[in-house]
């Protein structure tokens, strides 16, 4: 019966799969995800009772004196000589500084600003600014120009007119004479001023030269 049930089919064995090994990988020792950082002391802790210190603040430069008005409040030069008289020296300046203090003190009617003198070679140049007597409210002034020079008569200080412009445009005699005398007023106060005069006083000599008066007198205690 073996024999009969053998058949010549060949026996074939069946076919095993190699086993591989693997090398075993020895795991690298990994690092915590956060470490603690050591805590360092603050470099700076600010103190709410003390605020930092400012930078000073730059101070702005000081102008300049301005040379007109130094000149202007300087005191009047009084030179003695040996005859007793007293030279006075006054510049175009001085005196025009003087006149704003008279016409401050006392404003003359018609008149917008004090008499303005321009000391030229010889002459007197007063600049006007006037409303003319019969112009309507709030009418504009009229700028004059009264040149004149200085006399001596009996001793006193004049002012001796010798031309005024424009002509006939409603300004009187009357208004152009009010700053006459507010110019001759102011000469003989600034004359008694400076030279600290109590009683009369004498004028023996004036001149007018580019940018200053000069003027000679003799002054009498009370």
């Amino acid at each position: 019966m073996l024999t009969g049930c053998r058949s010549n089919v060949p026996i074939v064995m069946p076919t095993l799969i190699p086993t591989v090994i693997l090398p075993t990988l020895t795991p690298k020792p990994t690092l915590a995800a956060t470490l603690a950082l050591p805590t360092l002391p603050p470099t700076w802790t600010p103190d709410p009772t003390v605020r930092p210190t400012q930078p000073a603040s730059p101070v702005p430069p000081t102008p300049p004196p301005n040379p007109a008005e130094q000149t202007a409040q300087a005191p009047i030069s009084a030179i003695t000589n040996d005859t007793g008289a007293t030279i006075l020296t006054i510049t175009e300046a001085q005196l025009n500084a003087a006149l704003a203090r008279a016409y401050e003190d006392a404003p003359l009617a018609s008149y917008t600003t004090a008499p303005l003198v321009t000391v030229g070679d010889g002459a007197l140049v007063l600049t006007l600014s006037i409303v003319p007597q019969n112009a309507p409210v709030g009418a504009k002034p009229l700028t004059m120009t009264l040149v004149g020079t200085l006399a001596i008569y009996n001793g006193a200080l004049e002012f001796q007119p010798t031309d005024l412009s424009p002509l006939n445009v409603g300004v009187t005699t009357r208004q152009v004479k009010l700053a006459h005398a507010l110019l001759v007023r102011t000469l003989n106060e600034v004359a008694r001023d400076s030279t600290g005069a109590t009683g009369s006083q004498t004028f023996n000599f004036a001149s007018i030269v580019l940018g200053q008066i000069s003027l000679t007198l003799v002054s009498a205690s009370s």
